[in-house]
C-alpha cells in the first residue's frame, strides 16, 4: 500500500498542498497564535509572501481550522510574525 503525504489547506490562498510545503501555526492556551509545531488546533499557510498577505488582508471571520474568529488587525499582526520567521529561516 502506497503512503501519501498529508494534505493541508492554506489559510491564505485556499489551495491544498502537501503539509511539508506549508508553515503551521497553532492557537496557544493564552489565545495567541504561535508558529511551528505545537499542541492543539493548528492552521497552515504557504511560505510565499502572497499567501501570507492574503491571510492578513482577508475579511475578518472565522479561521475554520482554528475554530475562532480572528480580526483583520490580529491577522495583520500574525502575518508580520510569520514573515519575520520565514525571513529568519531563509537566512540560515
Amino acid at each position: 500500500m502506497k503512503q501519501t503525504a498529508p494534505i493541508r489547506q492554506c489559510v491564505g490562498c485556499g489551495q491544498r498542498d502537501e503539509q511539508r510545503h506549508l508553515v503551521r501555526f497553532t492557537l496557544g492556551t493564552d489565545g495567541a497564535l504561535h508558529l511551528g509545531a505545537g499542541n492543539g488546533r493548528g492552521a497552515y499557510c504557504h511560505r510565499q509572501p502572497a499567501c501570507v498577505r492574503a491571510f492578513a488582508t482577508s475579511r475578518s471571520g472565522p479561521v475554520r481550522s482554528l475554530r475562532i474568529v480572528v480580526s483583520r488587525e490580529m491577522r495583520a499582526h500574525y502575518a508580520k510574525i510569520i514573515e519575520q520567521d520565514l525571513a529568519q529561516q531563509s537566512e540560515q
